[in-house]
């Protein structure tokens, strides 16, 4: 019996028509995924010092047990205001008790920290994907071009990567990072652990609760972020990006 004319089996010239449109669509698709990559990239690196100068920030706060005077000349040379406003301004602070005050601004900028750390966090995360689908997507174009094993384009973040030797110092760059990182959270928080707290006023003992509900996301995700295996996730990291 012949084979209906609907399931004719298709000419080889459409067959590699076919293949052609496949790779040039996962070729697109490629191009576009690693220039996103690149874009979440460069805004990681950009809110990585951001992150760092504001934990740096809250340190130096945090060793003055009254921050008002310091808080007082860091506004008046950013805003540049006379010395009569100067001196309003203090005699503001002034009227703040200091332990309220320094709870608060300690408060304010833990939160400002955590919220920049989520945000670095996140970055890190979709960055480390991205590069897992990008390296799968090689395999696909591979496959779709007719490319062996042994040919390296398309290979950049799989097999050109796993095989090319990087210098000791190139693959220390995440580490380093994350070191300079971790010290400055460690001081910051040693810091405010040598400040002394009073339990007796409710309002301080507030500030405190609030203080470790911050800072234990904190410290989790800054550990997730600088130890990617330690809470035994999926991920493949055996490829870090610095």
């Amino acid at each position: 019996m012949s084979q209906p004319p609907d399931q004719a089996p298709l000419p080889a010239s459409s067959q590699i028509h076919d293949q052609a449109k496949t790779a040039e669509f996962l070729v697109e698709h490629y191009q576009k995924t690693y220039e996103l990559t690149h874009e979440l990239w460069n805004d990681r690196n950009r809110s990585f010092p951001v992150l760092a100068g504001v934990i740096a920030l809250a340190a130096i706060l945090a060793a003055f047990p009254d921050p008002r005077s310091l808080f007082n000349i860091g506004l008046s040379i950013l805003f540049k205001v006379s010395d009569t406003q100067q001196a309003a301004l203090q005699s503001a602070l002034n009227s703040i008790q200091t332990d309220y005050f320094y709870q608060l601004l300690q408060t304010a900028l833990l939160a400002v920290i955590l919220h920049l750390l989520l945000d670095l966090y996140r970055r890190n995360q979709d960055i480390a994907r991205n590069y897992l689908y990008l390296a799968e997507m090689e395999k696909e174009i591979r496959a779709a071009l007719g490319f062996g094993s042994g040919r390296f384009p398309f290979s950049r973040e799989d097999i050109f990567y796993k095989t090319h030797i990087q210098s000791i110092l190139l693959k220390r760059v995440r580490l380093v990072y994350n070191s300079a990182l971790g010290a400055l959270l460690l001081l910051y928080f040693i810091l405010r652990v040598g400040h002394p707290i009073s339990f007796t006023n409710q309002i301080l003992v507030l500030f405190t609760i609030v203080n470790i509900l911050l800072a234990v996301p904190t410290i989790a995700y800054f550990l997730d972020y600088a130890f990617p295996d330690l809470f035994n996730r999926s991920m493949d990291h055996s490829k870090p990006k610095a």
